[in-house]
């Protein structure tokens, strides 16, 4: 990891990983805030996410129903959501584009895709949107969706429902 855990030869550290904002930025978004902090492999990730995944993942479901970080779509899931084809010929990208892992792509990191880009235009996302995917999939927990829907009336309307 570059986050210097690793540079002076010490094993990941729960709270270490736990308090540095590139680390988690990464782990839930699959980029830290600054390219030079971030995990170096993705065998640090994933060691890093084994630490803390019970301390992230119930977290993040709270803010953010019907979405998952980063770290469990790669090491959990195992799976990416479906590309639109339709999108990906709309925007003039290829597949091959988007898994291009540099510091100036933001949808996929260690050739995994994940994002939320879409087209305000057509509506159409360049992934199926991940609280679709989940519910189809049967990965919402228990109220989930309701939350989901709650969340997503209250940014729309600017207020609580």
């Amino acid at each position: 990891m570059r986050s210097g855990l690793r540079r002076r030869n010490l094993a990941p550290d729960r709270e270490a990983i736990l308090s540095d904002p590139n680390l988690m930025q990464d782990l839930r978004r699959g980029r830290a805030f600054r390219p030079d902090r971030s995990f170096e492999t993705v065998d640090d990730m994933r060691e890093a996410w084994e630490l803390v995944r019970d301390d992230v993942l119930p977290a993040f479901i709270r803010k953010y129903p019907g979405r998952r970080p980063f770290a469990w779509w790669i090491f959990d899931h195992g799976k990416e959501r479906p590309l639109s084809r339709k999108f990906m010929k709309e925007i003039g990208i290829t597949e091959e584009m988007l898994r291009f892992d540099k510091p100036k792509n933001r949808e996929a990191r260690f050739g995994f895709v994940h994002t939320r880009m879409f087209n305000p235009a057509t509506g159409l996302h360049l992934q199926e949107p991940e609280e679709e995917y989940l519910d189809r999939h049967g990965l919402l927990e228990p109220g989930e969706l309701e939350r989901c829907v709650n969340a997503f009336k209250r940014d729309l309307l600017g207020r609580d429902v």
